[in-house]
């Protein structure tokens, strides 16, 4: 049976030393909740609950560091969390703190089904890797996160550009999902 799932991921440029204690570690940082819950140190993922859905969380490698992967199922996202203005308001707003908290190159919560979680993020990785900001925009996702360092620089297209939210730390923020507006 396939596993129909979606993700959020953050693309880290410092790595941790220990995968597991690290992402323990989020739960005081980004609300990734593992009290309890068993790692599995064969893939180094860890089963957690965040945003109200049960997920995974695991560290790969990229040509820039590495990734932090929180991947949950497909429907279980849509149903709890972008079938209501509410819910997807509170995981706009828990993303938005996770980018603050984690400071990562790039995060992107893809609103994708997929059976292959970890290719749909390595889709990512080149164009993190090279910094381009057009590339990742130009790429299907719910939510987008840029650096300060990819966001200042990057030139919006026409299309994206009444949907993007500034961060405290210079950092933007789009999306391209049901939902037309960004919650303050």
């Amino acid at each position: 049976m396939t596993e129909w799932r979606d993700a959020t991921a953050f693309f880290l440029t410092p790595g941790a030393d220990d995968d597991e204690q690290w992402l323990r570690g989020l739960s005081s940082r980004i609300d990734l909740r593992s009290e309890g819950l068993i790692f599995d140190e064969h893939s180094s993922m860890l089963n957690c609950e965040w945003a109200g859905l049960d997920c995974r969380a695991q560290l790969i490698n990229g040509p820039a560091g590495k990734t932090l992967v929180i991947s949950y199922f497909a429907r279980d996202f849509r149903e709890h969390v972008a079938a209501g203005s509410e819910r997807w308001r509170d995981f706009c707003r828990l993303f938005a703190r996770a980018c603050l908290e984690l400071d990562p190159a790039v995060a992107v919560a893809l609103g994708t089904i997929s059976d292959d979680v970890l290719s749909d993020v390595r889709d990512f990785d080149s164009l993190v890797a090279e910094g381009d900001a057009a590339g990742l925009q130009d790429r299907w996702h719910a939510l987008l996160y840029l650096s300060p360092a990819l966001a200042q620089p990057a030139e919006l297209s026409p299309a994206a550009a009444p949907l993007a939210r500034l961060l405290p730390n210079g950092g933007r923020i789009s999306w391209d999902w049901r939902y037309d507006d960004f919650p303050e």
